[in-house]
């Protein structure tokens, strides 16, 4: 963990997860488990390391949420007949309204 001291943001005033993500995750490799991170902090400051740059760091996969969801099988955005974006989840398909 001395690797990714800066994942800590010293502006905050609050206990922040992001140490306990990673510990947890390092013990989960540990033990035999496949691990993963599920984050969208991607950007690190002069001052903060994101958590995605941690993981890298300590070698532990990361991704945002869309990608994993579309991984999963859970959510994606297909093209429907009129090339039209569409959520698909648990295989029902919904019509985007935010695009």
């Amino acid at each position: 963990m001395q690797q990714v001291r800066r994942v800590l943001d010293p502006d905050k005033d609050h206990e922040e997860a992001d140490p306990y993500v990673l510990a947890l995750a390092l013990k989960l490799r540990a033990a035999g488990h496949p691990v993963g991170v599920i984050t969208e902090d991607r950007r690190s400051r002069p001052t903060k390391l994101s958590l995605s740059d941690a993981c890298g760091l300590l070698r532990i996969v990361s991704m945002s949420m869309e990608p994993y969801l579309e991984q999963q099988g859970i959510w994606s955005v297909k093209p429907r007949n009129g090339g039209e974006p569409a959520e698909v989840v648990h295989g029902l398909q919904m019509t985007r309204t935010d695009s």
